[in-house]
C-alpha cells in the first residue's frame, strides 16, 4: 500500500532522481538535485521549494541525506519501491513532463 501512495503522490521529476540514483552507485549529488529541481515546473511554476519537493522521497523512506558528502543516496526501502515499479510494469514516468525544456538561445 505504500508503494501505490507513493506512485500516486511522486512528480515525474522526482522519478527521474531515482532513477539517476540506480544508475549511478545508489546516490545523487544535492546539488544535481537541486539542478533538477530548478528546471522544473514546480520550482518555476507553482512556487514550491526545494525542501518540500526532496522532503517528500525523505519522508517517504525512499532516500537519505548524507550531510558529510552533500549526497543523498538510495535507501533499501527506495530500492524495492523501484524494482516494485520494475517487476510489476508500473511506468516510470519518464520523460518527466514537469520538466521544463528551455528554448535554445539565438
Amino acid at each position: 500500500y505504500h508503494f501505490e501512495k507513493t506512485y500516486r503522490l511522486i512528480f515525474p521529476s522526482q522519478m527521474v532522481i531515482l532513477n539517476s540514483m540506480t544508475n549511478f552507485n545508489g546516490e545523487i549529488a544535492d546539488a544535481l538535485a537541486q539542478a533538477l529541481f530548478r528546471r522544473t515546473i514546480w520550482a518555476q511554476q507553482f512556487n514550491v521549494s526545494y525542501e518540500q519537493y526532496i522532503g517528500f522521497l525523505l519522508q517517504s523512506g525512499l532516500i537519505v541525506y548524507d550531510a558529510t558528502n552533500s549526497k543523498f543516496t538510495l535507501t533499501p526501502l527506495g530500492r524495492t519501491f523501484w524494482e516494485y515499479l520494475l517487476s510489476n510494469n508500473i511506468p516510470l514516468k519518464i520523460p518527466a513532463m514537469d520538466i521544463i525544456i528551455e528554448a535554445p538561445a539565438q
